[in-house]
């Protein structure tokens, strides 16, 4: 069956605001190419629809990079996105990956409490931490986070990455994701994936 891949990917961006443009153009040709060269797609998790859908802005200019959606209008075309990608590769397990602290919490629980209603079959959400700048309280919220998604039947975890902008050699990138990790579980945070 070849080798299990996992496969970040986008469901709607500024530049394309089709969900099912997006599955058509981007996502299915990729695990097309991937399967026919001997891989399997098991899973997929889209990147950010809520954050570029409805408030991305340009780091340096402040302009919107988002598609000027409201919240139900992402969720939508997300939920298009999915339905496409799965009338193709039914068995595919589907994440969603939204950003903290660029979202709030409950910014964050609304919006997956927003598409698993449409698309039953989300299984799992990934946190995309980034700790600069970082909140007081962010244990807390990683908890009621985590906690809400379990209520609402999704798996929920975080992504360990070092610090993008302190880190001037991999080995400072390296460091600073142990640290990271180190945070993570001296705050007690257990998530569902790592």
């Amino acid at each position: 069956m070849g080798l299990k891949i996992g496969l970040e990917t986008a469901a709607i961006k500024h530049w394309e605001k089709s969900g099912a443009a997006m599955a058509r153009r981007v996502t299915i040709p990729v695990i097309q190419a991937i399967e026919a060269a001997g891989g399997h797609v098991a899973q997929i998790a889209y990147e950010e629809p809520s954050y570029d859908g409805t408030r991305r802005l340009d780091d340096v200019t402040g302009q919107p990079l988002n598609c000027g959606y409201t919240p139900e209008q992402a969720a939508d075309e997300t939920a298009v996105y999915v339905q496409t990608v799965l009338s193709q590769f039914p068995s595919l397990t589907i994440g969603n990956m939204e950003p903290y602290p660029a979202m709030s919490a409950a910014d964050l629980l609304t919006w997956f409490t927003l598409v698993k209603r449409r698309i039953p079959q989300l299984a799992f959400v990934w946190l995309d931490c980034s700790r600069t700048p970082f909140t007081e309280g962010w244990a807390g919220d990683l908890r009621a986070i985590i906690r809400g998604c379990r209520e609402i039947g999704l798996e929920a975890g975080h992504i360990v990455t070092g610090n993008l902008w302190t880190a001037m050699t991999d080995l400072d990138f390296y460091r600073d994701s142990l640290a990271w990790v180190a945070a993570i579980r001296d705050a007690k945070i257990v998530t569902d994936r790592r």
